[in-house]
């Protein structure tokens, strides 16, 4: 896959309209390929580790946030009504991997259906250890002040956007 800083997702959830931007998307592959191979979760070993030692050296190494910010896996959540929907975020990171699985490691659509279900259980240990794979951001924007404005303010959001990635990413990280 060729060098991808940004990857814009719209997303409509019950006629709301928001965006999400992934930052650094090859870091994310790369952390990824660690843990799957073929399409299939090889790791088994750090679902059980993650939860009950944060101190293993390879962990640190795998799920670490700190460093040049300008590197890391990072995903920026965009609403004008300012809901943090946890549940429409990790909807979007379970399609996002699943499709990463079948289209980068050849993952068949039966084995990613499953893969979808386990992850789509709240209890799921592999989801939230995916998630700590990159840092999610809810900034804080300017909102609308009616229930029907939301397509406005993404294309709004996503044209400042546009102008400068970099410097609109940085501003809604250091201000959050």
């Amino acid at each position: 896959m060729q060098q991808t800083k940004y990857i814009v997702f719209p997303i409509c959830d019950s006629n709301h309209w928001t965006s999400a931007i992934f930052t650094n998307f090859n870091s994310l592959i790369v952390k990824l390929n660690l843990l799957f191979k073929n399409g299939e979760f090889v790791r088994d070993d750090l679902l059980k580790s993650y939860v009950f030692n944060k101190d293993n050296p390879e962990l640190n190494e795998l799920f670490s946030n700190d460093g040049d910010d300008q590197q890391k896996p990072m995903l920026v959540y965009l609403d004008s009504l300012s809901i943090n929907s946890r549940d429409v975020v990790n909807h979007m990171i379970i399609v996002l991997i699943c499709q990463f699985l079948i289209h980068e490691q050849g993952m068949t659509k039966k084995n990613s259906e499953l893969l979808f279900k386990k992850l789509k259980n709240k209890d799921s240990k592999l989801l939230s250890l995916l998630k700590n794979l990159f840092k999610i951001e809810y900034p804080l924007l300017p909102n609308q002040k009616d229930d029907y404005n939301c397509g406005v303010f993404l294309i709004a959001y996503l044209e400042v956007f546009m102008y400068n990635p970099d410097k609109f990413i940085r501003f809604l990280v250091r201000y959050y």
